[in-house]
């Protein structure tokens, strides 16, 4: 969550969301196992407040504990013959949940004295694919790798590239507890020595206690964006897709996108062409906003000095990593030597774009910028193995 006021050392206070639009005069409920939760008791339901865009959310000081709960519709002053269940099984909140959003927000209001403002840190992970012929680098032996860097960094929201099937879903498996994800195939199944292939997906992981998804789409980097698997630009290896989505802190007081993606590795005119269609896009899909944070996290396959990289830093986007000076590599082939920087994390705040000289140099000269923290992360297992051919990179941001 964004915020957790601790009331004693065994409660927090826990927001409830449910997005859901409702006929007039209906509300959405919730009930659950615990005396906090109405007990079941559907007479002793709490009725939570509707807020931006049909979102329904409660701050609830409950104990740290295990619960079970639902969410229903029903008559705004509740009318107990007039259910409509929301689930078929009971969401479960456990204490092992609760226990960690109370520490990351004592981490963050020891990092973060100011109370109008949200603590964000941000991941671009390349997986690299699940492939058969990499040796003692297969994916079965990465895995729990990857997954051990995110809950040790704890990045509120990841973009990951190279993503198969039983990658993110033993992502979304194994970090239940905190994040949920979005993501989609960017090109159909196909076959690959003659077997049947499944695609990548350059998909969102993001704490779904601090963020309430508000909407998700994808485009395709092509001349026809909306058309899905579509690839026009010329001696291009496949099909590129952008996952977005439209977040919104628990408190309501930040909206953010993401969109994360992977550009083409063969042709730095697809890539440049890319970056005409995700600013583009972007546009579109954040006309009239002000005061909305935008992160563009990627594989982008192409260090700073090249076009599409200066085109979205024209447009106003401040580069992570040349924000604080970092210089490190972040492609390496297993090595643990990288020899070029390729993953790269871009923020803006509509409204609030770089001045011309700021746009040149790509770094903030104030002292107020809200970039605070960038790293190219190199842990490796007690075997020395590394999670992917690609380091992966965080940044923080105070928003």
């Amino acid at each position: 969550m964004d915020k957790i006021d601790k009331n004693t050392d065994n409660e927090i206070n826990y927001c409830f969301y449910f997005t859901h639009k409702v006929n007039f005069g209906e509300a959405v409920f919730l009930t659950g196992s615990s005396n906090y939760l109405g007990n079941w008791d559907l007479s002793k339901s709490i009725r939570l407040d509707c807020f931006y865009e049909s979102i329904w959310k409660k701050d609830i000081s409950i104990k740290k504990a295990n619960y079970e709960y639902k969410y229903f519709i029903s008559d705004y002053n509740l009318n107990i013959k007039n259910i409509n269940w929301q689930q078929k099984d009971n969401i479960k909140l456990t204490q092992t949940q609760l226990d960690l959003l109370d520490q990351l927000q004592i981490d963050n209001n020891k990092k973060n004295t100011n109370k109008n403002t949200t603590n964000l840190k941000i991941m671009s992970f390349n997986l690299r694919y699940e492939n058969s012929q990499d040796g003692i680098y297969i994916w079965k032996n990465r895995r729990d790798l990857c997954t051990n860097i995110i809950k040790k960094y704890i990045p509120d929201i990841i973009g990951v590239q190279e993503a198969k099937v039983n990658q993110w879903t033993y992502l979304k498996d194994n970090l239940n507890e905190l994040y949920k994800y979005k993501g989609k195939d960017r090109e159909a199944n196909y076959l690959f020595l003659d077997m049947l292939s499944n695609a990548e997906q350059c998909g969102v992981l993001y704490n779904y206690h601090k963020f309430i998804l508000v909407d998700v789409n994808h485009f395709w980097l092509s001349d026809t964006p909306d058309i899905e698997y579509s690839k026009t630009f010329k001696n291009t290896s496949f099909p590129r897709v952008v996952t977005w989505l439209k977040l919104l802190t628990t408190d309501l007081s930040n909206e953010i996108f993401i969109f994360n993606t992977h550009y083409d590795h063969l042709n730095s005119i697809a890539r440049t062409l890319s970056s005409n269609v995700l600013l583009s896009q972007i546009k579109k899909i954040t006309a009239n906003k002000l005061n909305t944070n935008i992160f563009i996290t990627g594989d982008f396959n192409a260090e700073e000095n090249e076009e599409c990289i200066f085109k979205i830093c024209n447009d106003g986007f401040s580069l992570f990593d040349k924000v604080i000076g970092t210089k490190e590599k972040t492609f390496h082939n297993f090595t643990g030597k990288a020899d070029i920087k390729i993953d790269h994390i871009f923020y803006k705040k509509c409204g609030q774009e770089l001045d011309s000289n700021q746009q040149k140099n790509n770094k903030s000269i104030s002292s107020s910028c809200p970039i605070k923290n960038f790293l190219v992360i190199k842990d490796v297992d007690i075997k020395g193995l590394y999670p992917s051919d690609h380091f992966p990179i965080i940044g923080a941001v105070v928003i």
